[in-house]
């Protein structure tokens, strides 16, 4: 939120749609309350169980509202719809020893939320780009240095190690699975080259709406390439480890969804590696403030 048009949409526009619709309210003081958690670490607790009462209340008139999304409702339909998705993000930092909230729940709940942001996205029809929400879906000025950590070649040589491990085993998997982990390559490449680009984060949030559901369905089972995807995925959400609802969570993803495949074989910690060492630099930066 580094420009005018944004923060008045937060400050202005998204709390007088909210005067419209209770819901949207639910959810702003839902997200109010994590930051406050994030905040104050003494009463992280508390906060954090006022935040996720908040959003309860809040789902009831947005599910209410689901079925009949109309010019009148979608902004708030879809604003509410990507406060929640955050706060997926949130609460996974807020509460990160809580095991409903471990990297790979959250990642899951995220998945789940999506598919609502690109329901009514779709029936929205475009419509968002020309409403008061434009200014998020439009692409940013340049990457902001802190982005730096992502250097072309070796995100290069990252993907192509990953379509070579899919190579690999497609004579274990046969021809549609493989086709799966390829075709979830290729769209990672490309969030990865649109933040290289832009800047624009959104697509590291956005990034699960864009693929098959049957990688989620993988990764749930614990297919072993299923999840290095999502390894993978996860240094794209490092990106958003300089917002304090985003903040880790990466980084534990990385770190959570690699051990679990080194476990069945300590082959695979070779091809986690660059996911590994760019999540050690983020957080190193961190660590010493210099972002």
């Amino acid at each position: 939120m580094d420009s005018p048009e944004e923060i008045e949409l937060w400050k202005q526009l998204v709390p007088r749609e909210g005067m419209k619709h209770e819901f949207l309210i639910d959810g702003l003081l839902a997200l109010a309350s994590l930051h406050l958690a994030h905040l104050e670490p003494s009463s992280n607790q508390f906060y954090t169980s006022l935040g996720v009462e908040y959003q309860s209340h809040g789902l009831l008139g947005f599910n209410a509202l689901l079925p009949s999304v109309d010019g009148e409702n979608v902004n708030a339909l879809l604003v509410f719809s990507v406060i929640i998705t955050v706060m997926a993000f949130a609460i996974s930092v807020t509460s990160p020893k809580d095991p409903e909230s471990t990297p790979s729940e959250a990642l899951q709940s995220i998945v789940r939320l999506l598919r609502g942001v690109a329901v009514i996205n779709d029936i929205s029809q475009g419509s968002i780009r020309s409403s008061m929400l434009g200014i998020l879906v439009r692409p940013g000025k340049g990457p902001p240095s802190n982005h730096d950590f992502l250097r072309r070649e070796d995100l290069e040589a990252a993907m192509a190690s990953l379509i070579e491990r899919s190579e690999q085993l497609s004579k274990y998997v046969g021809p549609l699975q493989h086709q799966l982990y390829v075709s979830c390559i290729r769209s990672l490449q490309e969030a990865f080259e649109h933040v290289l680009t832009y800047g624009n984060v959104s697509i590291a949030i956005a990034w699960p709406e864009t693929v098959s559901n049957k990688l989620m369905e993988q990764f749930q089972q614990e297919d072993p390439m299923a999840q290095l995807i999502w390894v993978h995925y996860g240094v794209l959400t490092l990106v958003i480890h300089n917002f304090w609802w985003g903040k880790g969570f990466g980084v534990r993803l990385i770190n959570s969804v690699s051990e679990s495949l080194h476990s069945t074989d300590n082959e695979w910690m070779t091809y986690t590696q660059w996911a590994r060492d760019c999540a050690r630099v983020v957080s190193e930066r961190a660590e010493s403030g210099s972002g």
